[in-house]
């Protein structure tokens, strides 16, 4: 008896033919065969998450900052994101809404954040001292 040498590469044609007739033949069509099989790899196999890790953004606190009237731009620094990532937390978490819908609702719930007194219309006037007079002699 000869002992044939494993190949390496893809199977002939034969071989793929006389598998695939063996998988016909089993009644589901081989797929328990192979639940068999690869069950031991997927089991072993540890989940490793790729990719840059996901931005920590608190719905409470979200619609906390929305009742304040914050803007996109103010929440999203807030959290540290990007406004895109704070968009695409709001679509997720609010199943597909934007954020100015979320907004909108959330907002009218709150009341606007206290914002500094505005100053006099005559302001620069009183409070600069007089300007000297810069003349050419």
């Amino acid at each position: 008896m000869t002992i044939r040498q494993p190949r390496l590469g893809p199977p002939d044609r034969s071989e793929l033919t006389r598998f695939r007739a063996v998988l016909a033949s089993m009644p589901d069509g081989g797929r328990a065969f192979f639940n068999r099989v690869f069950a031991d790899a997927k089991a072993a196999a540890p989940v490793v998450k790729k990719g840059r890790p996901s931005a920590d953004i608190d719905r409470e606190e979200f619609e906390r900052l929305c009742k304040l009237h914050y803007t996109e731009r103010g929440i999203a620094a807030w959290f540290d994101c990007s406004i895109d990532t704070l968009s695409r937390f709001v679509k997720r978490a609010y199943r597909g809404r934007t954020f100015l819908e979320v907004f909108l609702e959330v907002s009218a719930k709150g009341h606007p954040r206290g914002k500094p007194k505005q100053l006099p219309p005559d302001w620069p006037e009183k409070s600069l001292p007089p300007m000297p007079e810069l003349t050419r002699e």
